[in-house]
């Protein structure tokens, strides 16, 4: 490239300190020059050593900023980001993520060159400790997240991806991160983004690390989280729904109306579910058997118990989700939720 435009790394952190520090570094190892660069890291208000890390990093050739989110989520310090880097161009790296040493030039020249107007690369999900590893296999298959930036092995244009190049005029004509959505923010935003025209590539072979849940508890107040705010993003943007987003819910519901048969004494019960239930285990036991080849049969049926810990408490959070919206679209509060939100308070 005979131009590097600035970038603006943005890190949305709270108590990260124990993994900021590999986070910071895998920014300090690009190959993209470092005078052309900034991290500014957007802290919830820590209280662990995040701030004294972070400083520690502070004069090794990248301008290091911190400043505070008073709002303490995602989408608060996204806004903040937005509103206070120098860069014309923008990324985000969480606090449990890696970028590749040539994740920022690779993205930087496939923007450049035109192929999208927002970048980014495949995640890869590595966990530490034996639940840490299995949540990580079970996040990074099909059976565990369906067809998403989690799973492609070629360059496809996409509706939503994680720690994407963005431009910071293409941010800012799409408007702030909305507050209510404590997840699902970065989901939202990238769909107003599709709203504008603009497309959006992963590239399948440039990797970014995320170092998932290192506990079963932890997995499923993550996925109930993802699954309970799903029913106000597609709310707001009903045309991209898709079938692997509704299928946790049907699953759930479908399991409810089953029970209930058979309590009150409903045989077709039994036959309307062979089908469907038939399916859905053959399809774990298929995984689990696949993945105690590969890692050893404690792994793989751990990998089993965790695709049905993930299934059923996104499931469950669509359920609660589904209340919770459609009691804020009687009171009116979504539509005045997108009203308020879908610009910047310059």
């Amino acid at each position: 490239m005979r131009d590097f435009p600035f970038i603006s790394v943005v890190m949305p952190v709270r108590n990260a300190g124990r993994y900021i520090g590999g986070a910071i570094e895998s920014i300090l190892t690009q190959d993209y020059p470092h005078e052309r660069m900034e991290i500014v890291v957007v802290d919830g208000m820590s209280d662990d050593n995040t701030r004294e890390v972070v400083k520690s990093y502070c004069g090794r050739g990248i301008d290091i900023r911190v400043i505070d989110n008073r709002g303490k989520t995602v989408p608060y310090a996204m806004t903040l980001g937005v509103l206070n880097i120098k860069g014309e161009i923008l990324t985000r790296l969480d606090g449990h993520a890696r970028f590749s040493p040539n994740y920022l030039s690779r993205t930087v020249s496939a923007m450049m060159d035109g192929r999208a107007d927002v970048v980014g690369g495949r995640l890869v999900s590595e966990g530490e400790g034996l639940i840490g590893e299995v949540v990580a296999i079970t996040m990074s298959s099909f059976v565990g997240v369906g067809m998403s930036f989690r799973t492609m092995r070629e360059d496809r244009l996409v509706d939503t991806l994680a720690f994407g190049l963005y431009r910071r005029k293409d941010l800012l004509s799409a408007g702030e991160y909305i507050p209510y959505l404590t997840r699902n923010s970065d989901e939202e935003h990238n769909y107003r983004m599709r709203e504008m025209g603009k497309r959006m590539i992963v590239l399948a072979d440039l990797p970014v690390k995320y170092i998932v849940r290192g506990s079963f508890f932890k997995l499923i107040k993550q996925m109930y989280g993802y699954g309970f705010y799903k029913p106000v993003v597609l709310y707001l943007h009903p045309h991209f729904l898709r079938l692997r987003q509704i299928l946790p819910v049907s699953f759930i519901l479908f399991a409810g109306l089953v029970v209930s048969s058979l309590i009150y004494g409903g045989w077709w019960a039994l036959i309307l579910s062979f089908l469907p239930f038939g399916l859905y285990i053959t399809t774990v036991l298929a995984f689990v058997i696949n993945n105690a080849r590969k890692h050893g049969i404690v792994k793989g049926i751990l990998t089993g118990l965790s695709a049905m810990l993930m299934h059923t408490s996104y499931g469950l959070g669509e359920v609660f989700g589904i209340l919770k919206a459609t009691i804020m679209i009687v009171r009116g509060d979504l539509h005045q939720l997108k009203k308020s939100w879908y610009r910047f308070n310059l």
